[in-house]
């Protein structure tokens, strides 16, 4: 399989995900409801570990050419990147005891202190805006699974914030979105992080912005102080 891939990873993301759908058809494997996506959000966008892992959850399965979200969750290994993403999503859940085994596992590795607050700063700045967002009733989630299980109303006054942000959280992947809302919605907002406040008046509804916290830019990388992938609201993991 070829390794080469564009440098941007907007570009990269579905080029992967095109190629990890090839390497299981070929193989005459079926990839069940949400496989893929945690799959591919394990992986991370390193062809060389892509590879391996298919190959291993290949040979897990055996002759039942169906794969399962259970199957990936039972024997794929995370890369560097995914590992961050399991760290935050125990912090988000409020799994402590897993959050701190994983953080070991990423001190073990060597990743740098500040990289760990960094992610830790992103996981919770994202919760307290997608919690204004659900308790705006801009984000819905239901018990689906799929695109449908995230809807965003249309809203002109969401429409005028979300331009205002580095990145629309509307174009994030839907499987994060969806994790970010879960998570969110047991966060209790604080007053001065609160985004939107929409108050409906003779004209109709008006936007009034109390404070509107933008998301960060991602710091410039470098490997000898922080090697954990940053990943700014509004994209996908």
């Amino acid at each position: 399989m070829r390794s080469d891939l564009p440098e941007q990873d907007y570009k990269k993301k579905p080029v992967i995900r095109e190629r990890a759908q090839k390497l299981f058809a070929d193989a005459q494997y079926r990839t069940g409801q949400g496989a893929l996506d945690l799959f591919l959000e394990k992986v991370g966008m390193d062809t060389r570990q892509l590879v391996m892992e298919a190959e291993k959850l290949m040979l897990y399965i055996g002759d039942r050419k169906e794969i399962t979200v259970e199957d990936v969750k039972a024997i794929t290994s995370s890369s560097a990147e995914a590992i961050t993403w399991d760290f935050t999503d125990a912090l988000g859940e409020r799994r402590l005891s897993e959050a701190l085994k994983i953080l070991r596992q990423l001190i073990f590795q060597g990743e740098a202190p500040i990289g760990i607050m960094f992610a830790v700063e992103n996981l919770y700045q994202n919760l307290m805006q997608y919690r204004a967002y659900i308790d705006q009733g801009w984000l819905k989630l239901s018990s689906g699974f799929g695109a449908n299980a995230v809807q965003w109303s249309n809203d002109p006054a969401m429409d005028k914030l979300f331009t205002q942000l580095p990145s629309d959280p509307r174009e994030m992947h839907w499987f994060r979105t969806s994790k970010l809302g879960q998570q969110a919605a047991s966060v209790r907002p604080a007053r001065d992080a609160l985004v939107p406040h929409v108050q409906a008046g003779a004209a109709g509804k008006k936007l009034q912005r109390r404070r509107v916290v933008p998301l960060p830019e991602a710091p410039a990388q470098n490997p000898r102080t922080a090697r954990l992938q940053w990943s700014p609201s509004g994209t996908d993991s």
